[in-house]
């Protein structure tokens, strides 16, 4: 699972070093032993455990869900493949700190819930909300910055059931799951428009 990279600070480096005057004592003696304790093993440690904290950091799946789940700090940047009628609650904000983010991607072909495991966060500004994911949907969800709550980032769209903000004929128009215009000032509900949509690309 991935976690945020903590930072890695090298212990026992250089401890009690020597008097550095020249005087012939044993402390000064050069022995492999004291430089390998002192500086070989503090530098090989630090470096082993810089590599497995950044494997940890960069391992962001993609993940196979198809149970409701409750996100935490192991979740962090990973990409979670959710199928199935599902739940996925996002972990509370202020334990996952600001900057955590995960990505909920809808795989399957039916409809996946993002809501909040803690009551008191806010999904995008509303507290206590949730989002629908419709299959083939994605959405980022990122902790804000006062650590109280998420916001998502632009979701994929897959189809034309969802397609929006579609330019036809100099106005803004909606189109529901038939390739009709819902909203727009140009025509009415149920007139098809399949000369300017097809699979969501202006034609």
């Amino acid at each position: 699972m991935s976690t945020k990279y903590p930072p890695q600070s090298i212990v026992g480096y250089n401890v009690s070093p020597p008097p550095d005057d020249g005087t012939q004592v044993a402390a000064n003696q050069l022995t492999w032993v004291k430089h390998k304790t002192k500086l070989g093993d503090p530098l090989k440690t630090l470096a082993e455990d810089i590599n497995t904290a950044l494997v940890a950091h960069f391992d962001n799946g993609p993940v196979p869900v198809s149970a409701p789940l409750i996100t935490d700090t192991t979740h962090y940047n990973q990409i979670l493949e959710v199928t199935g009628t599902t739940t996925i609650s996002l972990g509370d904000a202020a334990t996952m700190t600001s900057g955590y983010f995960l990505t909920v991607a809808n795989t399957g072909v039916d409809t996946v819930t993002v809501d909040l495991a803690f009551a008191a966060d806010t999904l995008n500004g509303v507290v206590g909300g949730s989002v629908t994911l419709l299959a083939g949907d994605r959405k980022t969800y990122v902790v804000n910055t006062v650590a109280n709550g998420y916001f998502d980032t632009a979701s994929a769209i897959a189809n034309t059931a969802r397609v929006s903000g579609t330019l036809v004929n100099g106005n803004i128009a909606d189109f529901d799951a038939n390739g009709n215009i819902t909203n727009s000032g140009l025509q009415t509900a149920n007139t098809p428009q399949t000369d300017h949509l097809h699979q969501g690309v202006d034609i």
